[in-house]
């Protein structure tokens, strides 16, 4: 049977009249779904396949890193290690490489069928596919309709097997970058980067540096004292123009010295010179020069970040001090970290460290420390006469980095049970129900669907503390940083999630297990809106018995570790990795 094939949320005009057939979930608007479409089966619903292919994506990383690496030197007149690459670029490599895995296996997978596939492709001569920076690539173009389109269309091209046409009159135009921030923002941000400036003078000749991390100022200010430094505050806002257009003289003396195993390796080498972010090509030499010139220390003997994934400016200083000498420590900087079966950014963040400072586990590796995080409070009460505070995340339409989580068209399943949760709890506490949606929509609507279908809740929009204080109960719907803010506060908490889709490494297995013998944590929506309904009279009882504190404990003490005298293992950390 012909049918037509829509790949993305953009409805390019028909060619033929074939039934539609949809790529993934991610081609289907809210508004659409409960129509009887025909959609494709997506192929890392076998969890498997995806295991086996973030591990193979992950070799051709490595095999091409010390490619790119060397290109780049060469490009820039310059001999940089690969380590320093590996900081600067290898968070875009990485998700970029994923991306096109998953694009990529999305249409071969059409080869398999019986039926006879037609698409219509917009015309793209004048979108720009290179994204100005890593953070442009992850928060900008990765997520939309308009660069998707485009890879789908790339693909379909060169593997040649589906019948396309192109359209006269339909053309992707270049995204528009979200600038929401107002004059009275923009001056507030001038005003900070004054004081920064000023305050920086006096610790320029700093040995211990923290930037972008996880430590609050004030907690920050302390340690910097503790450690007899002139406190800095380096959150300055990079005031940086980019290049305007990629340069095509440019970007074509960029020979890769990689030879291509399969169909997919010469899809990646034939694009990915098109597609670099501009900050490592057209505005690298720029971007260096001003990293330079900025009032920040000159020659730590050690860095302590949290975050070095998207923040290119950051990434390059901190690459420029490890390439002098640095040592590099990474604090963990949320949840999932540690419990998850797999997850590109805590492979990355291990490999690019000296130390890493983890929230209590360490899986066997000696480069890991366990150490208490400030972040993690134990001073926090709870409302016995609260209602029921659920919080929501929200993942994007299309795959971007790969960790154990729902992906792609699985989104959607996660959104739909969140729903399904709130509509199974007994109508007296749909009425105490508050939901925090995420801040961003990213595409599946979770407001909407509430306000379609759900008579009794409540938005909430306070913070997780003050959401604590006001609530009787906690309900997590993903692994991350709010289950260990809650634990390590012994906040009541009820976890659910889709087993097959939040996988848990081995070491993690066993706690979480135990969680789930005490009713913390539940196996879908069903079974924690149920212990919900049957156990509200007596949450303060069930949270607080022997049972239930003992895995309370046991789990804090692996996944959440708190110490009143924090400090001072953060200090013997650092003295003793500085010492090295």
């Amino acid at each position: 049977m012909k049918k037509n094939l829509i790949t993305t949320g953009l409805y390019v005009d028909k060619f033929n009249d074939h039934p539609d057939f949809f790529l993934g979930r991610w081609a289907i608007d809210y508004e659409c779904e409960n129509l009887k479409n025909d959609i494709n089966d997506y192929h890392w619903d076998d969890r498997r396949i995806l295991h086996n292919d973030f591990n193979e994506i992950n070799s051709l990383y490595e095999n091409l890193l010390p490619k790119i690496s060397q290109s780049l030197n060469e490009l820039h007149n310059i001999k940089k290690s690969r380590r320093y690459w590996r900081i600067l670029i290898g968070p875009w490599l990485g998700i970029w490489l994923q991306i096109m895995l998953d694009r990529w296996k999305s249409i071969i997978s059409l080869k398999y069928k019986e039926d006879e596939f037609e698409t219509t492709i917009a015309k793209y001569d004048d979108f720009e596919l290179a994204a100005v920076d890593t953070r442009d690539f992850i928060d900008n173009l990765s997520s939309s309709d308009e660069f998707n389109h485009i890879i789908y269309s790339k693909i379909i091209k060169f593997n040649n097997f589906i019948k396309f046409h192109e359209s006269k009159s339909f053309s992707v135009h270049n995204i528009k970058r979200q600038n929401n921030k107002k004059i009275f923002q923009l001056l507030k941000n001038k005003l900070k980067n004054i004081i920064c400036n000023v305050v920086n003078i006096f610790s320029l000749n700093n040995k211990i540096v923290f930037i972008d991390t996880y430590l609050s100022l004030s907690q920050k200010i302390s340690l910097d004292v503790n450690l007899s430094q002139f406190p800095s505050i380096l959150n300055n806002s990079i005031d940086f123009k980019h290049s305007n257009n990629t340069i095509n003289n440019l970007r074509g003396n960029i020979k890769i010295n990689y030879s291509a195993k399969s169909q997919f390796e010469e899809f990646i080498l034939i694009n990915i010179v098109e597609m670099m972010p501009k900050l490592f090509i057209e505005d690298y030499k720029n971007a260096s020069e001003k990293i330079n010139k900025t009032l920040w220390p000159k020659s730590p003997d050690t860095i302590i970040a949290a975050v070095l994934i998207v923040n290119d400016f950051t990434k390059l200083w901190v690459a420029e001090k490890v390439e002098a000498g640095s040592k590099l420590v990474i604090e963990q900087h949320g949840g999932h970290y540690g419990s998850g079966k797999f997850s590109f950014y805590e492979s990355h963040e291990l490999k690019i460290s000296d130390l890493y400072l983890s929230w209590g586990w360490d899986n066997g590796n000696k480069k890991i420390k366990k150490i208490a995080h400030p972040k993690l409070r134990t001073n926090i009460t709870y409302n016995k006469n609260g209602g029921i505070y659920q919080i929501l995340m929200a993942l994007p339409r299309y795959s971007y980095t790969l960790y154990s989580a729902p992906i792609a068209s699985q989104v959607y399943e996660y959104a739909n049970d969140q729903l399904m949760f709130s509509k199974t709890l007994k109508d007296e506490l749909q009425k105490k129900l508050s939901v925090k949606f995420a801040l961003t929509n990213r595409g599946y609507d979770q407001r909407k669907r509430y306000d379609d279908d759900l008579s009794f809740f409540k938005e909430g929009k306070e913070n997780i503390y003050k959401a604590i204080n006001n609530n009787r109960l906690i309900v997590c719907t993903y692994n991350a940083t709010t289950i260990l803010e809650c634990i390590a506060a012994n906040i009541p908490t009820v976890i659910f999630w889709n087993f097959d889709y939040w996988e848990l490494n081995k070491q993690a297995e066993p706690y979480f297990n135990e969680l789930k013998k005490v009713n913390i944590l539940h196996d879908g929506y069903e079974s924690a809106a149920n212990f919900i309904n049957d156990n509200w009279e007596d949450i303060d009882s069930w949270w607080h018995s022997t049972e239930t504190q003992d895995v309370v404990n046991n789990f804090k003490n692996k996944y959440a570790y708190t110490h009143s005298n924090w400090k001072d293992s953060w200090i013997e950390a650092i003295k003793n990795i500085a010492d090295k």
